[in-house]
């Protein structure tokens, strides 16, 4: 895992952003509370992440309604 995060963070993503990118790919399609608590992160700045994530290309969303 922490070979992971190292090449992660050699692409150029902070260590949260790598472990949100983490928790998303391990979670798939999924709350933003949810990956929240798989990053052990706050889920507000889980949301500030994932729209960097998504401007990246590394992410997308879905709105359910």
């Amino acid at each position: 895992m922490k070979d992971i995060l190292s090449n992660l963070k050699n692409f150029g993503l902070s260590e949260k952003e790598a472990k949100v990118y983490l928790a998303n790919l391990e979670l798939g399609n999924s709350l933003v509370s949810d990956i929240s608590i798989k990053a052990n992160l706050p889920r507000t700045l889980v949301y500030d992440i994932l729209e960097r994530l998504i401007n990246l290309g590394l992410a997308s969303y879905s709105i359910k309604s």
